[in-house]
Formats: structure tokens, C-alpha cells, sequence
């Protein structure tokens, strides 16, 4: 219910700047729409750290910002602004590994929080607070380079590791920001889909803590191979029991696919299978043992 909240403070904020000055909305109406936006913010600023630092946390903390941006007007937007960037700030140390991998380790995931990061940078920038998460650029770069090196050689789509529900995979938004923010011609050649910016100068890529990524190139008709290596303790729900799994691509189809998330429903004997078990995946046993999801170094 809080999540729900969240964003839809997020959205009502967007929507008001569309229809605020329609003459459909009388005074009385406008009223209570603020009313309502202020104790959605009012509530998220008294309780997000009542949530897990996951990214609902992260959510929330992107809703409070934005609408402190929105809304300089109420007394309290100060606050809010200054909690959503602490609380932004505080995930990103708590959540991205060294090596720039989100500790969940799902693509599309990683991709979310990196969006709402940027959100917060982004609102900041055009309204003129500096410095927004400045002491998380560097952590946000790496993040962002993933996001390149992860995506097949469509660049359209991504290997579906964890809880990956599409296999279209789109930070093309986020690394267009940060090619100019960062200085990074790569960024914008891959977010245009290779019409501006340069080649990246790398081909193969080694996340330590999270995976290899290997491509002949990065043209369509490149081959391209990932091997995923959580190097975490996280048992959270969007992780998989799939360490040094692979997932390959090559003559523009996956020849080696892993399962992603297939369904949250439960009851459902496939989607559990393909979520819960390691034999659903591109990777080995030993003795028939599954892998672990509360211990992810043992078997």
C-alpha cells in the first residue's frame, strides 16, 4: 500500500501540472487536491524509514523529492526535498555493490532504481539545486555502464537474469542523461542506438561481484555471452538460485535463454519452478544440490 502511495504521489504531482489552471477545476476542487498531495507527502516523510531499504525505499524516496521540488510553495517542501535525497542516497550505499551491480541481481530491477536516481538528479538540475547526489556520481556511473554492457547487441534487449519480467531492456533514457552529465560519447552512441556519440572502446566487460559480460563487437550481428555471478548473501525475492549461469545471444536470437520471472502468482507450479530451482537455470548442481537463496556462497 505504501509503494502504491508513493507513486501515485508521483503521478498526481505530474498530472496537476497539466490541468491546474483548467477551468474545469474550481477553487474548492484545487483545495483539496493539494490537501490530498501534502499528507501523501507528509505521510511519506514520517515514514519511510518505517520501510526496507529496498527499492520501495528508494520509491518513496524519489516521490518525496519530486514533489518538494513540485511544490517549493508548501513549507514543508525543504524537507521533503532534503529527506528523498538523504533517503536516495542512503540506498545507493546500501544497494550498488563496488562494481556498480545492484544487490539485487536482476536487470530490470537495477535498472528501476537507476531511474529513479536519475529522476532526482534530473528534477534537481532544471530547478536549480546543484549538486544533487553528489557524493553518488561515481556509484551512478558504474551503475550506468551495466546498463550498456548488459543490453544484446539488438539494443533492444536484455538477458533476463532474477525477476526479469520483459525481455525488451531500455536504459537508452538514463544513459542519454548521462552522457552529457558524465561527459561519456559511448553513453549517447548506445542511447541513440549508435546514430551519434563514439564506439564503446571496450568490448568484454568483468563486474567482480556480479557478472562477465563477453560481445564480439557491438554491431547486430555481434555474438554476445553472460555469465551471472551474484556474489551476494541476498535471499530477497527478486533473486534467483542461478549463480554462474549463462545466457547467450548470437545471429539475432537468444540460443541460450534464462527464464526470468514467468509469474509472481502463487499458487503456480511452473512459475515456482522456474524462480525456486536452480535446475531451471543454465548452470550446474553438484550431487543434485540446489543452490541456496538465504546463502548464496553455498550449496
Amino acid at each position: 500500500v505504501f509503494l502504491d502511495m508513493a507513486k501515485r504521489l508521483t503521478s498526481w504531482n505530474m498530472a496537476y501540472s497539466v490541468f491546474r489552471n483548467s477551468p474545469v477545476i474550481d477553487s474548492a476542487g484545487n483545495a483539496a487536491y493539494l490537501k490530498y498531495l501534502w499528507q501523501m507527502a507528509d505521510y511519506a516523510y514520517t515514514n519511510i524509514e518505517a520501510t526496507d531499504g529496498n527499492n520501495w525505499y528508494a520509491s518513496i524516496a524519489r516521490s518525496l523529492y519530486v514533489t518538494g521540488v513540485y511544490f517549493p510553495e508548501f513549507k514543508d517542501a525543504e524537507n521533503w526535498r532534503m529527506r528523498g535525497e538523504g533517503a536516495m542516497s542512503k540506498y545507493l550505499k546500501k544497494n550498488i555493490k563496488g562494481d556498480g551491480m545492484n544487490y539485487e541481481p536482476t536487470e530490470n530491477y537495477h535498472l528501476y532504481a537507476l531511474q529513479l536516481a536519475n529522476t532526482i538528479q534530473r528534477f534537481g538540475r532544471l530547478n536549480g539545486y546543484s549538486d544533487v547526489l553528489k557524493d553518488a556520481e561515481e556509484l551512478l556511473e558504474r551503475n550506468a555502464e551495466f546498463t550498456m554492457d548488459a543490453l544484446f547487441p539488438n539494443l533492444e534487449e536484455g538477458p533476463m537474469i532474477g525477476d526479469t519480467a520483459n525481455p525488451l531492456f531500455s536504459p537508452h533514457g538514463v544513459l542519454n542523461d548521462y552522457a552529457t552529465l558524465y561527459g561519456r560519447s559511448d553513453f549517447a552512441y548506445i542511447a541513440s542506438k549508435r546514430t551519434r556519440g563514439t564506439l564503446p572502446a571496450h568490448t568484454s566487460a568483468v563486474y567482480p561481484n556480479s557478472s562477465a559480460i563477453m560481445r564480439t563487437g557491438w554491431s547486430d550481428n555481434d555474438k554476445y555471452l553472460f555469465i551471472e555471478n551474484s556474489d551476494t548473501n541476498y535471499g530477497g525475492s527478486h533473486n534467483h538460485p542461478d549463480d554462474l549461469s549463462l545466457v547467450m545471444y548470437a545471429y539475432g536470437k537468444r540460443l541460450i535463454a534464462d527464464p526470468g520471472v514467468y509469474t509472481y502468482d502463487i499458487p503456480d507450479t511452473v512459475g515456482v519452478w522456474l524462480r525456486r530451482t536452480t535446475e531451471a537455470h543454465n548452470t550446474v548442481e553438484v550431487n543434485n544440490n540446489p543452490q541456496s537463496l538465504s546463502g548464496r556462497r553455498t550449496l
